[in-house]
């Protein structure tokens, strides 16, 4: 896989819990969907990737050496890798919208600082945009229930490689996932400063 999607998600809700201060039981990622959870306690975020995927300009492309195998033979592999935009949305739930509100206020603004960004570029990732906070509160059941939203563009970076091969050009390439086994996405500064 290019994107490792689920280690992003782990990277998302360990920042959000860090960066706040909530408990466990506060954010839940709305992907992948499962059946009979139960709707946490009143107040949480809920994290959902929207658009998994989107490229920015052009990927790189190399034809690399990769030594030589076991028959002396010269092998070569090719690489592509490139920026990728991926939109998530949080969603504050809680029982007046001023909550929900102030909840999702105080993570726009968090996802602004030093500590917060570094935090996310260690696991390979960039806040790149942030839209507004949205007021979605609406009644549930017979209650009210406060809600609010935003949507953030964060920066990743997808890279595919193929199997070494003794031919100069490569024919095919497999999505191989991470070219960096420490983080989650490769390293290439992709911060957007």
């Amino acid at each position: 896989m290019a994107i490792d999607y689920d280690a992003v998600r782990v990277c998302l809700v360990a920042t959000l819990r860090s960066a706040m201060r909530l408990d466990q039981n506060q954010v839940v990622m709305a992907e992948p969907e499962t059946t009979g959870t139960v709707q946490p306690a009143l107040p949480y975020i809920d994290i959902k990737i929207v658009v998994p995927s989107r490229t920015y300009g052009r990927d790189w492309e190399d034809v690399l050496s990769a030594g030589k195998n076991g028959q002396g033979q010269q092998t070569y592999y090719y690489q592509a890798q490139g920026p990728r935009g991926m939109d998530v949305l949080f969603t504050a739930f809680a029982d007046t919208h001023e909550t929900a509100l102030g909840m999702m206020a105080t993570w726009q603004s968090l996802l602004g600082t030093a500590r917060v960004r570094e935090q996310l570029r260690a696991s390979g990732i960039a806040s790149w945009t942030m839209a507004n906070v949205e007021d979605k509160s609406a009644l549930l059941d017979t209650g009210y229930q406060g809600r609010a939203a935003m949507t953030v563009t964060f920066g990743v970076v997808a890279c595919i490689a193929s199997e070494p091969s003794t031919q100069g050009v490569v024919d095919t390439a497999t999505i191989q996932g991470n070219t960096n086994p420490g983080g989650i996405i490769a390293t290439n500064d992709i911060s957007g400063e």
